[in-house]
């Protein structure tokens, strides 16, 4: 009897465990199958069109519209156009592109970062009108990027806009300040402040929440010292929520491969006069959008793989910065 009883729950045991095993094998299928289909494939794919050309008339192949293998010719033929834009038919837009998403980095880094940082030490101090100021920070986070594009573009739109109209009062005159038809000297300084104006919040919240766990010890220790508002913002607290900072600094360098939303809805995906507005991500996405023949597929991956070798050490030299440059505190 004891021999049965053992055997039945043996037999149980084995129906659970394999109930278990199979629940996780299913919940991890779907991911699985995701990444190797939408990352290890189509990254794959794209790194080898890079070392292809289409044979348009099968004059190579002998098939029309089939891939040939050219080696390194078309990151040679990119290498020209970026570094010698003005010979040999180089491509100015290439470099203008490269440039304008170099931008990125400043912006995030040197400014939307500190901005960010202040903005959420003084709503962690409760200052007057906290709440005020805190919803007016983090509307744009929970607006459509394309909604707050309409609204920036409004603002300044020369009928009626209202920014427009006191720009107009105080000088007399306005300019067209999204001109894409010829240069421009104010279409930058706009999507500079509108990625200012809506990236904001977002780095807000993320600083706000490191913040909120810091140990409230530390800062009545800091308070009966006598720390002032300014150096317990940065000799106190900033340590404390370095490993934010520096995750949020790599997260600014990262954002130039893909600096593309803002100059793309405030001046079209043409990229403005001459390639005014125009960055990589950018092209990349206008190459393919303008072309939909497969050979367009090469020229975009090409461009892509070459900024994203040249960048990449880029990124990892901040991250090694950040961490030589400050170390998180443990608390």
């Amino acid at each position: 009897m004891k021999k049965e009883n053992t055997a039945a729950a043996y037999r149980f045991w084995q129906k659970r465990k394999f109930k278990t095993t199979a629940f996780i094998v299913l919940m991890l299928a779907w991911p699985i199958l995701h990444f190797l289909v939408f990352w290890v494939y189509i990254n794959g794919r794209t790194i080898l069109l890079t070392f292809q050309k289409i044979d348009t008339y099968g004059k190579v192949t002998g098939t029309p519209m089939s891939y040939y293998w050219v080696g390194l010719e078309n990151y040679v033929n990119t290498f020209k156009d970026f570094f010698f834009p003005d010979g040999g038919g180089g491509n100015v837009v290439l470099r203008r592109a490269f440039l304008n998403s170099l931008t990125a980095f400043p912006l995030n880094v040197c400014v939307l970062l500190p901005m960010a940082y202040v903005a959420a030490f003084v709503f962690f101090k409760k200052v007057k009108l906290e709440n005020y100021f805190r919803v007016m920070f983090y509307l744009p986070s929970i607006i459509s990027i394309v909604i707050l594009t309409m609204l920036c573009k409004y603002m300044f739109n020369t009928g009626f806009g209202p920014l427009n109209m006191l720009w107009k009062s105080v000088f007399g005159s306005s300019p067209e300040w999204f001109n894409v038809i010829t240069r421009s000297d104010t279409i930058w300084p706009l999507i500079y402040l509108f990625c200012i104006w809506a990236g904001l919040s977002g780095n807000v919240l993320l600083i706000s929440g490191a913040m909120s766990r810091v140990p409230v010890e530390i800062l009545e220790s800091a308070q009966i010292d006598g720390v002032g508002f300014w150096r317990e913002c940065f000799r106190i607290v900033l340590p404390l929520v370095w490993p934010t900072i520096s995750t949020l600094i790599v997260m600014g360098t990262m954002a130039i491969f893909g600096f593309m939303m803002q100059p793309y809805l405030l001046a079209g995906e043409g990229g403005g006069y001459d390639g005014q507005t125009m960055t990589i991500s950018l092209y990349v996405f206008s190459i393919v959008s303008r072309n939909s023949s497969k050979g367009a597929a090469t020229g975009a991956a090409t461009v892509g793989m070459m900024f994203c070798v040249l960048l990449t050490p880029f990124v990892f030299l901040f991250k090694w910065l950040t961490e030589k440059v400050g170390k998180g505190v443990e608390f």
